[in-house]
């Protein structure tokens, strides 16, 4: 586990996620995940800071897997 800029602990992840925003869909691997919200690489000049997406993700369950729709926002971009 990882304890990154986010608050609380980060766990490695192995999924992909699609970050759902105006310009479109990208589908992109999620480096790690929290509570409070996913590392993606989303590539240069894709979205900037303060952008607001829509991240879908299936995550597995105690059943299989649900698949999410979820509010999110780019915090931070490295150019």
């Amino acid at each position: 586990m990882l304890l990154g800029r986010r608050a609380g602990i980060c766990k490695p992840a192995d999924r992909e996620a699609m970050a759902i925003h105006g310009q479109g869909h990208l589908l992109r691997k999620i480096h790690d995940l929290s509570l409070n919200g996913a590392m993606l690489k989303l590539g240069e000049g894709t979205l900037t800071r303060d952008v607001t997406v829509e991240l879908a993700i299936s995550l597995p369950t105690a059943k299989g897997k649900s698949s999410y729709r979820l509010p999110a926002q780019v915090a931070r971009h490295h150019g």
